[in-house]
């Protein structure tokens, strides 16, 4: 039976949440304890320190200094470069590096933290550490996951947004740098921070939040430096949604009408728990020769958890004013946990001859994510209901005959497992790199010339299992169970009574597996072309000049790569019964070569303003699951369904403009623009085409005596002619405004605005469409105050909405036009997020600090067309999440 709360276990329950709110409890008690020793600390503090205006004025100097070395990377950088400081990153209420991005000019987050640079789209970007390639942790994508490394873990974030000809060439986008090393290292030092909360609306169903960190560095002879960080966070965040399904059926005119079909309200949670470090040493025997080993290591265990209900009319649709009795009650609860792991290690050196300059390193980069996903789905049958449906947003479904009461009793009927889905999937990254750069100075400028090798292999393993129990079972009787039940967006309607615990579920299936009859014909079909192997060599190099001719200076140059590859797929066969025949594995070689022109110049209008300008190529290369060479017939449903390795990378031609001004307080404003030409898109395309006899032998069986051609659905990625034009501004303001009166001067500014356009041209399609996931405005505005030992900060976010997804097939949509299909391409809404930050200095080494954020806990609502006619889903992350804790400076 599966394990529904029984009132002993309730009890048990409620006694780990009030543990957990315990541990809230302790961490306050341990704030106050260190507020206590810290008030004995400043007595102690003031004995050895004479003036405790100095102390505040040190403290001051060393926010300057890292305004100042993050301001001195950004204007000395080769690249069009954003860089946030240590100081400015510990301002956001932001747990990982994803979060902090969303503050980033250029960059477009979703919702859930989805980054897209420059409207380019998701994953179109490189991530690096202190320069270093991480491997790719996507599932079959390229893509990596930036929310699973800790912001404690970074000192700077850079995002380079165009490419030199001596970095490698495929990031569309651009490239997130992230800092790890101190940058000036001329002393020891030592910094730790505790601290825990959560959520005030799901406290009792998530448990606290943590937070921990160490960063230490040092010189501890005068040739060796080191610096090191440790963090561990647990991060749990809470989401409530409403599905809404419409559809349309001819009315009794025959004019088409619209119809519901279900409601589903629905609570997923989403827990990590992050643990990483870094550490890097550096040696430097003379001033000519510096050395240098670096690692990395990030594991993030991630569980998320969905428990929702969704009312069916079970073809008995529903218009206005309508009811009916065929519903059904549909349960389901999914549980995924995901195991994801970054390691990096890189050596390499530094010297620097009478003529020439040589640098090189080697290194090793891994990223793997590994998923286990169970989803159990009961339901109930014969419901009587009504629906109001004159809100689209939110219709009413009135069930005269629930299976749950409100007080989580179920009425006497037998319940349906109707069936248990498990997925198991796995992708591994291993990649070896080095590069070798000789640079030749001379009197103007210098120049440039390198190679570089990176040799990687991925691996994808995909598994999808459906799961039947032989002969009826009985969820049995239905105590209050967990936490009383959680009414969606407050609505009684929406109600969710119980919740069946993921683990019990999980360890149920495992107990009755022999029970169990799996569908074999379904997990063939659904799991063999899921897997993959890919081993990709990618040789380069480049030559540049750098030029500086008064106050211009002329950057420029070529780089080269040779990509050579194999990938491996599947060929499953199923026969005309639905059967797996054979499923042998597919070889196949490929390779090209890509050329990278790049032009820059920077022209100074005085020692604090420049302006720049730039042309520069970049390249996405297809995703590994769409290059393996697999190939599925079914001959009872006459489909091909292929892969492509011939699929050539997306190409994008660059051009970038720049003013930049710095004010002496380390305050810069930037006002830039960009427009970027995309070509060689990769779609999916779905179509029917004829076949010859004997053209797929597999398909033979399906002619007859005189029939030499027959039609078959195919599925297969290509590339295509389209192309896209995005062009957008980007302007940003950072400045303390010291030159105000009074207490006035102690305010200081951060803001941002990105406007984006982008116009698609679609083969398929008579009008131009914009990108998807590209937002036209985003706008980041951000006002700190700071006073001696005290400093504020209240932040806004807010991104417009954008599309979702395209559809490729029109449908009739009456509410929009009655006579005419049209394309209900999917949208997503805009969203906002305002956020408070607190630091007070409580001695000189002792701070105290508290975040809260998702003050404005809007709802969002994905669409198709149009928003207040045909709503899909609206979501929210509802109450306001607190951190609180302490951070100790030696």
């Amino acid at each position: 039976m599966v394990n529904i709360f029984t009132d002993s276990e309730f009890r048990g329950t409620v006694k780990k949440v009030c543990g957990q709110t315990s541990i809230i409890i302790a961490f306050a008690i341990l704030n106050i304890l260190l507020v206590l020793t810290s008030t004995e600390a400043i007595a102690q503090d003031a004995v050895i320190e004479s003036d405790p205006i100095e102390v505040d004025q040190k403290f001051i100097q060393s926010s300057l200094n890292a305004y100042a070395n993050a301001r001195s990377r950004q204007m000395e950088s080769l690249n069009f470069s954003t860089v946030i400081s240590s100081e400015r990153l510990g301002r956001f209420a932001d747990y990982s590096v994803e979060d902090a991005l969303a503050h980033v000019v250029g960059v477009q987050a979703g919702r859930r933290g989805e980054i897209n640079l420059r409207g380019v789209g998701y994953n179109r970007y490189n991530v690096t550490v202190d320069g270093v390639r991480m491997g790719s942790t996507g599932k079959g994508d390229r893509g990596f996951d930036l929310g699973s490394i800790s912001l404690d873990m970074v000192q700077e974030v850079e995002v380079l947004k165009v490419l030199t000809p001596d970095m490698d060439a495929d990031a569309l986008s651009g490239v997130v740098n992230l800092i790890t090393r101190r940058q000036d290292i001329n002393e020891r030092g030592f910094s730790a921070i505790l601290g825990g909360g959560g959520n005030t609306r799901y406290l009792d169903l998530l448990g606290p939040d943590n937070r921990a960190s160490l960063s230490y560095w040092d010189n501890p002879t005068e040739v060796l430096s080191l610096s090191m960080n440790l963090s561990y966070q647990v991060d749990r965040r809470g989401w409530e949604s409403l599905g809404v399904g419409y559809d349309v059926i001819n009315g009794q005119d025959g004019m088409p009408v619209d119809v519901i079909d279900n409601i589903s309200p629905a609570i997923q949670t989403n827990g990590q728990n992050r643990i990483g470090g870094n550490l890097r040493l550096n040696y430097q025997p003379n001033d000519q020769t510096t050395y240098h080993v670096q690692t990395m290591i990030n594991h993030t265990d991630r569980e998320l958890i969905r428990h929702r209900n969704t009312l069916n009319t079970q073809g008995d649709w529903i218009t206005p004013d309508n009811t009916g009795n065929q519903g059904t009650y549909d349960y389901d609860m999914q549980l995924q946990n995901f195991n994801i792991q970054q390691h990096i290690v890189q050596a390499g050196a530094k010297h620097e001859f009478a003529r020439i300059n040589l640098d090189y390193n080697i290194g090793w980069e891994f990223g793997s994510i590994k998923e286990e996903m169970d989803n159990p789905h009961f339901q109930w049958s014969g419901l009587e209901y009504a629906i109001n449906w004159e809100n689209r947003t939110k219709p009413i479904m009135e069930v005269t005959n629930p299976p749950l009461q409100r007080d989580g009793t179920v009425n006497p009927r037998r319940v349906g497992l109707e069936h248990h889905d498990r997925i198991l999937e796995r992708h591994v990254d291993n990649t070896y790199s080095g590069r070798v750069d000789v640079e030749i100075p001379f009197t103007l400028g210098a120049f440039k010339i390198g190679s570089s090798a990176r040799f990687t292999s991925k691996d994808g393993f995909y598994n999808d299992s459906r799961y039947t129990i032989f002969g009826p079972l009985s969820v049995g009787t239905y105590d209050r169970a967990r936490y009383d039940g959680i009414d969606i967006f407050d609505q009684e309607e929406y109600r969710i009574p119980i919740f069946i615990d993921p683990y019990s579920a999980r360890a149920f299936y495992t107990g009755n597996r022999p029970r169990m009859q799996r569908d074999d014909d379904m997990h063939f079909e659904n799991s063999e072309i899921g897997n993959y192997s890919a081993i990709e060599n990618i040789l380069a190099g480049y030559g540049m000049t750098t030029l500086k001719l008064g106050n211009l200076s002329l950057y420029g140059g070529i780089r080269l790569e040779h990509t050579g590859a194999n990938y491996e797929g599947r060929r499953p066969l199923f026969d005309d019964q639905g059967r797996l025949v054979e499923s042998p594995d597919s070889n196949v070689n490929a390779s090209y070569i890509n050329l990278f022109p790049n032009a820059q110049l920077v022209f100074s209008l005085g020692s604090q303003t420049d302006i720049r300008a730039a042309y520069s190529r970049s390249i996405a290369r297809p995703d590994y699951n769409r290059l393996a060479p697999f190939e599925q017939i079914h001959v009872q449903d006459t489909t091909i369904i292929r892969g492509n390795p011939s699929l050539d990378p997306m190409v994008s031609d660059n051009v970038d403009l720049l003013f930049e001004h710095y004010y002496n307080d380390s305050g810069a404003f930037t006002l830039g623009m960009f427009y970027k030409q995309l070509s060689g898109f990769t779609s999916e395309r779905e179509r029917i085409t004829n076949i010859q006899e004997g053209e797929f032998a597999e398909l033979d069986v399906l002619f007859s005596e005189g029939v030499t051609e027959i039609p078959v659905q195919e599925r297969i990625y290509q590339n295509n002619d389209e192309k896209a034009d995005i062009y957008g501004l980007e302007v940003s303001w950072q400045q303390s405004l010291t030159f105000l009166p009074g207490f006035l001067s102690n305010f200081g500014t951060y803001a941002n605005y990105t406007w984006s356009q982008s116009v698609l041209d679609v083969d398929y399609r008579d009008d131009d469409v914009r990108l998807p996931g590209q937002s036209p405005h985003v706008l980041n505005a951000a006002i700190d105050y700071n006073q001696g030992r005290f400093s504020t900060q209240l932040s806004y976010h807010r991104t417009s909405s954008f599309i979702q997804n395209l559809r490729h097939t029109r449908s009739m949509a009456p509410s929009i036009d009655q006579n005419d299909n049209i394309y209900m391409d999917r949208y997503q809404d805009g969203w906002s997020d305002l956020s408070f930050t607190f630091r007070f200095r409580v001695s000189n080494h002792y701070q105290l600090w508290a975040d809260v954020s998702n003050i404005l806990g809007e709802k969002q609502i994905q669409y198709a067309h149009t928003r207040n006619l045909y709503p899909v889903e609206s979501e929210m992350q509802g109450g306001r999440a607190f951190l609180l804790g302490v951070r100790y400076d030696l």
